[in-house]
């Protein structure tokens, strides 16, 4: 499962719509910066990607737009499969958790019982050394 599921998408789909009108500055600056970097050898991607940004931010729709809509069954099994995913992620994480939790009272119980056979060793020496 990798970083850009459906849920992951939809949310930096909102978050663009709700923020259309700063990408064109975002992305000019970022390409002016890309610019200074590379001496200008990417000034002709980054004006491109400038141009279109300003567009998008202006309100024109972007001509690679890959929109279609979604009839609610098809939805309802998006958000199905998203809520599995984060079921099985969070099950997977519990599962981790315990294993350290179990990982770390093996640990205590070893350090306790070397702690109490040294212990006794050297009681077992004092003893020794009394008689």
């Amino acid at each position: 499962m990798g970083i850009l599921n459906t849920r992951n998408l939809r949310k930096a789909k909102a978050l663009l719509e709700k923020n259309r009108h700063k990408v064109g500055d975002v992305v000019e600056k970022a390409g002016g910066t890309l610019d200074k970097v590379s001496k200008g050898k990417t000034s002709s991607v980054t004006a491109k990607a400038s141009d279109a940004a300003q567009k998008y931010s202006q309100g024109a729709s972007p001509k690679y737009s890959t929109e279609f809509d979604v009839d609610h069954e098809t939805r309802q099994t998006m958000n199905a499969q998203d809520s599995a995913e984060a079921k099985i992620r969070q099950s997977q994480a519990t599962e981790t958790a315990a294993n350290a939790v179990k990982g770390a009272a093996d640990a205590l119980t070893n350090l306790m019982n070397k702690a109490t056979e040294t212990a006794e060793k050297g009681k077992a020496q004092d003893r020794t050394k009394q008689q």
